[in-house]
């Protein structure tokens, strides 16, 4: 974990981040490096580097900076799809401003949302542990017992920790840092649909296997759903190959599907299977934000 200084015309402020790769690209949350005009970076062994903002995304809150150096170490990426309920992670970061600081703790939930302040973006999908995050962890990793990066810790409930964080999961973080290094954004797919878990007596009628799949409460006119032929009240239950769990996982997949790609979804409707093509759309702003709730570190 890295000490992230960053500088505006008002005040200074501080976070945590992780190097993903050797010639100096990081990972930080976006709302550590906002409105920033200077970026700094301290290496464990006292090395300062200016970095550069290379791109953020706001949805998931992460941000990819690059230092001018090679050789540096990176992190291994966990599958943290792998992960169970009950695993034992820690979180490194700078909680206050003390440096290498480390808290232990299990994964409590995963595939969560949570407010941010203004509403809850639908393209997060957040890992929940009880490990202890303040202000300066924001940024920094959360690791597995075999040191590998399962997720970028990013927030708290309330103003101070009280038992429940949230991280951004190392498959979502991953994804995000390759486009922006790519890119220098990422650009959302959009199916147009109101999805939720599946309703308890549809699991029971079709013996849905552990309730998984995303309901559609809503298909959009117009849309690429509605394009494909989806109808209210079909059960989505794998998108492009991947099994969709809930309704959290399908937003997931559908964001980070790229723009106007053909897939196949495989659905439930009046319990019969059916299999359709949906040619995604670009993401639809308008639609982004669920009603609010929220806090960050």
């Amino acid at each position: 974990a890295l000490p992230i200084a960053r500088a505006n015309t008002f005040s200074e402020g501080q976070g945590s981040g992780v190097i993903v790769s050797a010639d100096g690209y990081l990972l930080t949350n976006q709302h550590v490096v906002a409105d920033a005009t200077e970026i700094w970076v301290t290496l464990s062994d006292r090395r300062e580097y200016p970095a550069e903002l290379v791109g953020e995304d706001p949805e998931t809150d992460l941000a990819v900076l690059k230092l001018d150096e090679d050789g540096l170490v990176p992190i291994d990426w966990s599958d943290d799809d792998d992960i169970g309920v009950g695993s034992l992670v820690w979180a490194i970061g700078s909680p206050f401003g003390l440096e290498q600081s480390t808290t232990q703790g299990i994964i409590s939930a995963k595939h969560r949302r949570k407010s941010s302040g203004g509403g809850v973006s639908r393209h997060q999908d957040l890992i929940q542990s009880d490990v202890a995050i303040n202000p300066g962890n924001s940024g920094g990793p959360l690791v597995n017992s075999r040191g590998e990066l399962v997720g970028i810790n990013t927030s708290i409930v309330g103003e101070a920790f009280c038992g429940i964080s949230f991280s951004v999961p190392s498959v979502v973080a991953r994804e995000i840092y390759l486009r922006i290094r790519e890119t220098g954004r990422v650009a959302r797919g959009f199916l147009g649909v109101e999805p939720s878990v599946v309703p308890g007596h549809l699991v029971k009628r079709y013996a849905i296997a552990e309730g998984r799949g995303a309901y559609l409460d809503r298909v959009l006119p117009g849309r690429a759903a509605e394009r494909s032929g989806m109808r209210e009240g079909d059960v989505i239950l794998k998108w492009n190959g991947q099994t969709v769990e809930n309704d959290i996982i399908l937003f997931r997949l559908i964001g980070l599907t790229p723009v106007n790609q053909s897939v196949q979804v495989d659905l439930l409707r009046d319990g019969q299977p059916l299999a359709l093509r949906v040619q995604v759309d670009a993401r639809d702003t308008e639609f982004d934000l669920l009603p609010s709730r929220g806090g960050r570190r």
